[in-house]
């Protein structure tokens, strides 16, 4: 049986995204390192199932998926009339 190598990945950032980074990490139990708390983040966001320009339904009718904002938990959608919603994700997600 074969292990998959961690392989090195190196990205740049800005000072405010990695703030909401350091903010987030800091509310979980274990505190995660930077490199494991975007490791979660991306693993949450990739387990939403939804795309942008995807359709999704909404509290407020269908609207379409235009972004999608895992370090802070939300989805950024825009209903039919052209209004902008965020939708908060349950912390609870895997």
């Amino acid at each position: 049986m074969t292990r998959d190598k961690a392989h090195p990945f190196q990205m740049r950032v800005s000072s405010d995204w990695l703030n909401k980074i350091d903010d987030w990490r800091r509310t979980q139990a274990d505190l995660p390192s930077r490199a494991e708390a975007i490791r979660r983040l991306v693993g949450m966001g990739l387990s939403f199932g939804i795309e942008v320009g995807d359709e999704i339904s909404t509290p407020v009718g269908r609207a379409t998926v235009k972004r999608i904002m895992s370090a802070i938990g939300q989805v950024v959608v825009e209903t039919k009339n052209g209004d902008g919603h965020a939708l908060h994700c349950p912390r609870s997600m895997p």
